[in-house]
C-alpha cells in the first residue's frame, strides 16, 4: 500500500461529522510545517476547528501519522480522531470521538460537501448570490403562526435591508435570522448552508436553558428556593472540597455567577485556564465542587461556564432525571419541541453551560414563552414569578461586567452604562430614542 507522506497531509481538510439522528458537525483540521521543517518527520503542527461547536484554530495536542494511519488529539478526553489515508481518493476517512461520542467522518482537502458554508447564499449552481428578496415565512406544523410585516406594524423595507446585509456577508457567524412580533413569526432566513431543520448551536444561551430548569424544580418543589446551599443539594459528593467544607454558597449565587470561587477565563488554552482544565478532566463536576474559594460569595460578579453545569447537575439530583431528559419533560414537550442534541461528557453530564443544540424555530419559541411569562399558546410552562426574577438583575454590577461594559462599548458601540446579569440571562443595554432599554 501508498505510504502516506507528511507532505501529503499540508494544507485544509475539512469534513462533516454525524450523529445518526440528524444532528451533525462541521470540522476542520489546518496541517501546517512548522517553523523549523529540517526534521520531516516531526516538522508539522495540526489545528482544529468547528462552527457548530464555536470552536477555532485550537492548537492540537498530539498529532501522529504512520504509514496510511493518521491519529490526533485535539484536548485530553474532549476531542479525537483515528482515521486512514487513502491515496486513490485522496482522503482520510476514520471516527471523531467527543467527550466518548464515536461520530463517523471523511475528511477531503477541497471538500466540496461543504462548499455550500463558505458563502451566505448560493444558487443551483453553488455559486454565491447576491440579490435578496424579503418574503413571508412559511407555515409549518410547529405551532408558529407567520404574519406579513405589516399587519404587526413593522416596515419591510428594513426587513429587507436586514437580509441584504445578512447575504452581503455583513454578519459571518450568523446562520438563521428569526424575528416574532406579537407572537407570529414576520422574519426567517438561513445561511452559510442552514436550513430549517438543521439543529443549530446556541452556545451560552444553553446557560439560560438550564436556568429555566432550575425555575421548573422550584415550581415542582423539588429544590426548596434560590437560598438553598448548593453544598446540600449534592449528598453523595462529600469527598469534594465543595462539600465537605460547607462552602457558603447558595443556589443564587451560582445563577448570578457570583459564587467566589477561584476560576480564570483570561489566560490562553492550557494549565492556567479554568474552563480547558474543566473541559479534559474525565470527573468535570469534582473538578468544579474541587475549586477553591478565593472570596466571599455575592462581592463580584465572574462568568464561569463551571457553575452553569454544576446548576444543571443541581436539577438532575433534585429531579433524579438527567438534565435533559427533566428539560423534554418540563420545557421541550410543552413546547413542542421534538427535535434538539445537548452534549454529554463520558460520564453522562449534559454540558448546561453550552452544549444545547436547536432548530431556529424550536429556540424562538423559548424566547417567545419567556417573553410572555411563561405562557405558550396560552398554556403555563413556568411561573411568572420565575421568569420575571430570573431575568431581572442578579448579579453586582461590578468586576467582569465592568469589564464587558468598557470592552463591547469600544466593539460594538453598546451604551456606556451599567451592565446586568440575572438567573444566567445577560441583560444589555440598548439605547431606543432617549431611553436605555435591557
Amino acid at each position: 500500500p501508498a505510504t502516506l507522506m507528511a507532505s501529503d497531509l499540508v494544507g485544509s481538510w475539512t469534513g462533516i461529522a454525524e450523529d445518526g439522528s440528524g444532528w451533525s458537525m462541521r470540522v476542520k483540521i489546518d496541517v501546517s510545517p512548522e517553523a523549523d521543517s529540517s526534521v520531516p518527520d516531526q516538522a508539522y503542527k495540526a489545528s482544529f476547528s468547528s462552527a457548530d461547536l464555536a470552536a477555532g484554530d485550537i492548537p492540537v495536542a498530539s498529532f501522529v501519522y504512520k504509514d496510511q494511519a493518521v491519529s490526533m488529539t485535539v484536548l485530553p478526553n474532549w476531542v479525537s480522531f483515528d482515521g486512514r489515508y487513502d491515496p486513490a481518493q485522496k482522503d482520510i476517512t476514520g471516527t471523531l470521538t467527543m467527550w466518548g461520542e464515536a461520530l463517523p467522518i471523511t475528511l477531503k482537502q477541497d471538500n466540496p460537501a461543504l462548499s455550500v458554508f463558505d458563502s451566505p447564499r448560493v444558487d443551483k449552481n453553488g455559486k454565491a448570490t447576491t440579490h435578496y428578496k424579503f418574503e413571508k415565512p412559511n407555515t409549518r406544523r410547529d405551532d408558529w403562526k407567520t404574519a406579513h410585516a405589516k399587519t404587526v406594524g413593522v416596515d419591510p423595507k428594513q426587513l429587507t435591508a436586514l437580509g441584504q446585509a445578512m447575504t452581503n456577508g455583513d454578519y459571518p457567524t450568523a446562520n438563521a435570522v428569526l424575528i416574532a412580533r406579537h407572537g407570529k413569526l414576520i422574519f426567517e432566513e438561513y445561511f452559510y448552508g442552514s436550513d430549517t431543520d438543521r439543529l443549530q448551536t446556541i452556545q451560552s444561551a444553553t446557560k439560560s436553558v438550564t436556568s429555566l430548569l432550575v425555575g421548573a424544580a422550584i415550581d415542582r418543589r423539588l429544590i426548596k428556593n434560590v437560598n438553598v446551599p448548593v453544598w446540600t443539594l449534592f449528598p453523595d459528593r462529600s469527598d469534594n472540597a465543595w462539600v465537605r467544607k460547607q462552602y457558603p454558597i447558595t443556589l443564587h449565587d451560582a445563577l448570578a455567577m457570583s459564587a467566589g470561587l477561584a476560576w480564570s477565563t483570561d489566560a490562553p488554552i492550557g494549565p492556567d485556564n479554568s474552563d480547558y482544565l474543566m473541559n479534559i478532566s474525565a470527573d468535570m463536576l469534582g473538578f468544579i465542587l474541587d475549586r477553591p474559594m478565593a472570596e466571599a460569595p455575592g462581592q463580584h460578579f465572574l462568568y464561569n461556564s463551571g457553575l452553569s453545569i454544576l446548576v444543571g447537575e443541581a436539577v438532575h439530583e433534585a429531579s433524579g432525571m438527567a438534565t435533559d431528559v427533566f428539560a423534554n419533560d418540563v420545557l421541550f414537550k410543552p413546547l413542542g419541541i421534538t427535535r434538539y442534541k445537548w452534549l454529554k461528557t463520558p460520564d453522562g453530564i449534559a454540558h448546561g453551560g453550552g452544549g444545547l443544540y436547536l432548530r431556529a424555530r424550536d429556540a424562538l419559541k423559548i424566547g417567545q414563552m419567556v417573553l410572555d411569562h411563561g405562557k405558550w399558546k396560552d398554556h403555563r410552562v413556568l411561573s411568572a414569578d420565575w421568569i420575571a426574577r430570573s431575568t431581572a438583575s442578579q448579579a453586582p454590577e461590578n468586576g467582569k461586567l465592568d469589564h464587558y461594559r468598557k470592552t463591547w462599548k469600544d466593539r460594538w458601540g453598546y451604551p456606556d452604562v451599567a451592565y446586568q446579569y440575572g438567573y444566567q440571562w445577560w441583560r444589555f443595554p440598548f439605547q431606543v430614542d432617549d431611553r436605555i432599554v435591557y
